[in-house]
């Protein structure tokens, strides 16, 4: 593979995504662990990018959900437990 790999984040953003990845695939196999089925993707933020806006209040059955956090400093977009009965479950 040859020429040169750049990347717009800056090194301590890239450093928090991949921290925050690393959270959230401990999640994903912690709800997974309790009989989880389903994930909801949601985001803390008060004024979300497109991209965690249209994925947010999304339901999936958790071999599917989407890696998160998304590909963009900040983003606080997080799996939470859909239960049987609930929307989506």
């Amino acid at each position: 593979m040859g020429g040169t790999w750049t990347c717009k984040l800056r090194p301590v953003e890239v450093i928090q995504l991949l921290y925050r990845a690393g959270l959230e695939q401990h999640r994903l196999e912690s709800l997974r662990a309790t009989g989880v089925r389903r994930v909801e993707v949601r985001t803390r933020a008060k004024s979300p990018p497109a991209r965690c806006r249209e994925a947010a209040g999304r339901t999936y059955p958790i071999s599917e959900a989407p890696p998160l956090p998304h590909d963009h400093p900040g983003c606080q977009c997080t799996y939470a437990p859909v239960r049987e009965g609930e929307a989506g479950g």
